[in-house]
């Protein structure tokens, strides 16, 4: 077919690879020598074409005023000149199927080049954003090293047998750090390993009113202990909330909150976390469902409608994101 791309053709137009260039291949002579024929076919048809067409309309023009009938020479050189017009017309649409070929394949050509291309940066943008996450994950969890200075030990030169002197080794800026996050370290250790205190939130009723409500619990607190420690927080919205600072008061306060209803305990909420890297052609319910099953250690069913994603965090027109 006029205008279609041959298997060399294929072949000498190179993909972009990564970090490549996107080059064409020059036409070889053989394409040249077409090229130039064809030009020459065209400029050749298009007098031969013009001159038959003038030729038919005086013709034409001529019978159609007289009364006699046309000559054989006139029909033989109309003849002629209806084979030429022919002819010109034949070459005319030729050229145009090769032009239009060569315009499809100029339009095809640079649109799957740039395809090629968007994935290939799509690809090299993953690795460059994994690469740092990497690196990123690594500067977070290294742990500053330390080096032990040896202190230099001045000699005195002194008569007779001098006192001996014990060298002191100073602390470097290495070893403040060192300890700075040691003691951190022991800090997080300490607090995590602490059971976290359940606050409570006052309710109250039309037997009781919040200030009522609060003194009710009071009584009924100091009633049970001597000594209690509580601290009372109002929220923005007007809810009052009593936070236990010892066990003691914390186990009083659940017994309250089981037996007469005036509190009721406040129950932390899930925690949220960042999930990468996730097929974007996951949906939420699917992303929830691989989550519960992936994880048995936290016993979960399926039901469980509180693990949720809430918002998509990572690029649209990638094949992964995160959550």
């Amino acid at each position: 077919m006029p205008g279609s791309v041959s298997g060399s053709d294929r072949s000498s137009t190179p993909c972009p690879s990564d970090g490549a260039s996107i080059l064409f291949s020059p036409p070889n002579k053989a394409q040249k020598r077409n090229h130039e024929s064809s030009e020459d076919k065209t400029s050749s048809a298009v007098p031969r074409a013009r001159n038959a067409i003038s030729w038919l309309t005086q013709t034409m023009s001529n019978e159609l005023s007289r009364k006699t009938v046309m000559p054989i020479g006139e029909k033989r050189a109309m003849d002629e000149k209806l084979r030429e017009l022919s002819a010109a017309l034949q070459v005319f649409i030729t050229e145009h199927a090769i032009l239009k070929g060569r315009l499809d394949e100029a339009r095809l050509v640079p649109g799957q080049l740039v395809e090629q291309f968007a994935v290939t940066l799509a690809e090299r943008d993953v690795r460059t954003e994994e690469r740092i996450e990497t690196l990123r994950a690594n500067l977070t969890s290294s742990v500053p090293t330390t080096r032990d200075d040896e202190a230099v030990n001045y000699a005195k030169a002194a008569k007779g047998n001098g006192r001996s002197r014990s060298t002191t080794k100073r602390r470097t800026e290495t070893d403040r750090s060192k300890s700075r996050v040691l003691k951190r370290t022991k800090i997080l250790t300490e607090q995590r390993a602490k059971s976290p205190v359940a606050a409570f939130v006052l309710l109250p009723s039309e037997d009781y009113p919040a200030l009522q409500a609060k003194e009710e619990v009071w009584r009924l607190v100091t009633k049970a202990t001597k000594a209690p420690k509580i601290q009372s927080i109002t929220a923005r919205n007007g809810k009052m909330i009593l936070k236990p600072q010892n066990k003691e008061t914390s186990d009083i306060l659940k017994a309250i909150a089981k037996k007469e209803g005036i509190i009721k305990a406040d129950t932390a909420k899930w925690p949220r976390i960042s999930i990468e890297p996730v097929d974007a052609s996951l949906s939420p319910g699917e992303i929830s469902t691989q989550l519960i099953e992936q994880n048995p250690e936290v016993f979960l069913d399926a039901q469980t409608t509180d693990v949720v994603p809430v918002f998509k965090r990572g690029a649209r027109d990638r094949p992964t994101t995160k959550w």
